[in-house]
């Protein structure tokens, strides 16, 4: 069924690992294995050339600025490739306001055919005067001129949540579809359960075939810009995060309540906010 799946991921010339990653992300996106359709506005829209433009327009970008930021999006599985693609643009248009350049993938086919989704790159400058439209980035300082100012506040991941909800859901009412997508947290929809994780195909395919990945101590680098005193690497092991269960098996047991520890039933309580009935802990209400 249509589920909210919504992820924001800035590139910033101080924060990417490689130079040019927003033209690299193209050229990932676009490869043929994954893509079902693809299209831009004010920008090229073809894939090389796109790649060729941001790599061009991040040259022209001040050292320390906000390149571009990546959005993730699950489709409605509910609404054919046509309508996902007027869903796609109806929304990047409204976000943008028409203004600021933007591509879209939509990746609805081969190991994506059960997850379409779709990846949205958005250069954050109004094409005619280069400011920005959406203002990603937009901190309490430029917030308090703005508002001092008169002028509109800057668009907020909330307010970017909102709009994708409103969209998709205005998508599969037009199609006559009766689902609905919800931004809201489970607790705030009256769903006391541990939210779901992602799985993903490969995981699928592997308990599909009688497999099972064993959990490994990790070296990962840090993030590039990281605090001061940060090490430049860290341990992760895995083994004492997912406690030797897969993504599958976690979600299967959120469907079997003695299969919950005591340590996630106290994480449902603690997200239950005051004034709300105590949770029961009954699953079948999730999705």
């Amino acid at each position: 069924m249509a589920i909210y799946s919504l992820r924001l991921i800035p590139i910033g010339k101080t924060t990417q690992k490689l130079p040019f990653t927003a033209a690299a992300h193209i050229r990932y996106i676009t490869r043929k294995e994954a893509l079902s359709h693809h299209m831009a506005e004010r920008m090229p829209e073809g894939r090389v050339t796109a790649a060729r433009w941001l790599r061009a327009q991040e040259k022209s970008d001040r050292k320390n600025a906000r390149v571009a930021d990546k959005l993730v999006l699950a489709l409605p599985k509910e609404l054919s490739l046509e309508r996902q693609v007027q869903l796609v643009w109806s929304f990047a248009e409204a976000l943008t306001k028409g203004r600021a350049s933007w591509f879209a993938a939509i990746h609805a086919k081969g190991k994506d055919r059960n997850n379409p989704h779709c990846h949205l790159l958005v250069r954050d400058r109004d094409v005619v005067s280069g400011q920005r439209v959406v203002m990603f980035s937009a901190g309490a300082k430029e917030i308090q001129k703005r508002t001092a100012k008169g002028q509109s506040p800057p668009t907020t991941l909330r307010m970017i949540r909102e709009l994708w909800e409103v969209h998709a859901n205005r998508a599969l009412e037009a199609a006559g579809r009766p689902e609905r997508i919800d931004r809201r947290r489970l607790v705030d929809q009256g769903i006391y359960r541990l939210a779901q994780i992602h799985e993903g195909p490969n995981i699928r395919a592997m308990h599909a075939r009688g497999a099972k990945p064993v959990s490994k101590e990790r070296v990962r680098g840090s993030r590039v810009y990281r605090k001061k005193g940060t090490p430049a690497k860290r341990t992760v092991r895995y083994q004492e995060i997912d406690g030797g269960r897969t993504r599958v098996e976690y979600n299967a047991a959120l469907k079997n309540n003695g299969a919950l520890s005591l340590t996630e039933i106290a994480r449902i309580k603690q997200r239950v906010p005051n004034g709300r009935p105590a949770p029961s802990l009954d699953h079948s209400r999730g999705r």
